[in-house]
């Protein structure tokens, strides 16, 4: 692990969590960084172990729903924790990210440890912006206590980018054109990002691979991804900003953009992590019962399992065993098994968010309401 090459360079803006960890010795820093981001008991995958930081976001969704579920909301997060390994296998930030802004989530709705909860949320938008940025949209959308936190999160954002960006660019004036430069190797033809390449047992989420693999350009796959989210990022917008506020709504609100996140813009599975925090709003319909909650129980398994990395393991291990899955010099899986490799994440997730969002939308605009006539000056006009 401590001889593994560091293959990339993260934005300015992440260097303010690490600034004493910069100033280290190689070894001494990756030592470091393991021990505050990776110290928790042994898992199943034998040499990794489980982000403490995870079982605390876990705790936290449990606490979160415990009123509604919480034995089923304790299975499901067990099994969420035993399907983490690639968290600290892959040494991504996300595996600090995500669990921040999980524990912001639950200060600011427990009403518990603002100021932390604050910090935690700002941490975690400095180090992956695209894992906790709409996330921090909820909270500014919200209104009321929800968006001076939000604003308050934002200015200790700016405090802490603005000195690593200018700090940054003095010791390197060319780092945008070498993350550019960077960017465009990973992302291009053969690059280990590469939407339409292989992928292996860690799926991106996003819709790129999708559109990718029948128009193999970047400008058409990234604006049909765009064509598919924009309409459901604008209906989850209106609906947070014009429904009254309250406890089953946020959750669902939270549960709807966790999903929708991962769709537009690239992410892997260790990112979609941060959809554990559908569990609440799963727990919730459950409680209600009716067809529903069978909904909402087919709808959420299907995701946790595209998004396990063990059930993931064993899907692709099966398909190696039976020499099914071999790469071709295009640097993918050939015509027949790419799309059986790159397509079911993503269409996963997409399923998901767009399940919870029209729950969201049900939930803040009951039918009783839309069907109500409207009055208008004295004049009461039916409605279609």
């Amino acid at each position: 692990m401590l001889n593994m090459r560091i293959s990339h360079r993260p934005p300015p803006q992440t260097s303010s969590s690490w600034v004493e960890i910069h100033t280290c010795p190689r070894n001494s820093a990756l030592r470091f960084y393991l021990v505050i981001c990776h110290s928790a008991p042994h898992n199943c995958y034998g040499s990794c172990s489980l982000p403490g930081g995870s079982i605390l976001g876990s705790f936290a969704v449990w606490d979160l729903s415990s009123d509604h579920a919480p034995e089923l909301a304790a299975i499901l997060l067990s099994f969420c924790l035993a399907n983490s390994g690639s968290v600290i296998y892959f040494g991504n930030p996300a595996g600090v990210a995500v669990p921040l802004c999980i524990l912001a989530v639950w200060c600011f709705l427990r009403e518990r440890f603002v100021n932390w909860g604050i910090l935690c949320l700002a941490l975690s938008l400095v180090l992956k912006p695209q894992d906790a940025g709409l996330i921090w949209l909820f909270f500014l959308l919200s209104g009321g206590t929800h968006r001076r936190r939000a604003l308050q999160t934002l200015a200790l954002v700016v405090a802490l980018s603005v000195p690593a960006t200018l700090w940054i660019t003095h010791v390197s004036p060319h780092w945008f054109q070498e993350l550019r430069s960077m960017e465009e190797q990973f992302f291009g033809h053969g690059g280990i990002n590469n939407p339409n390449g292989a992928h292996g047992t860690l799926a991106i989420t996003s819709l790129q691979p999708i559109f990718s693999y029948f128009w193999d350009n970047p400008r058409i796959y990234h604006f049909l991804t765009l064509i598919v989210c924009a309409p459901l990022l604008v209906v989850w917008v209106t609906v947070t900003l014009k429904s009254r506020p309250s406890r089953e709504k946020t959750y669902l609100a939270l549960a709807s953009i966790a999903v929708l996140s991962l769709l537009p813009v690239y992410h892997r599975q260790y990112d979609a992590k941060i959809i554990i925090l559908t569990i609440p709003a799963f727990a919730m319909l459950w409680r209600e019962g009716g067809s529903t909650r069978w909904m909402a129980l087919i709808v959420s398994l299907q995701g946790y399992l595209l998004t396990a990395d063990l059930a993931w393991t064993i899907f692709v291990g099966y398909l190696v065993k039976g020499r099914l899955l071999q790469m071709n010099e295009a640097g993918n899986f050939g015509p027949k098994m790419t799309p059986v490799m790159n397509f079911p994440v993503p269409i996963g997730l997409l399923i998901m968010g767009v399940f919870y969002l029209w729950i969201y939308t049900r939930q803040a605009y009951p039918r009783s309401v839309l069907e109500r006539p409207s009055v208008s000056s004295g004049i009461i006009v039916d409605g279609p």
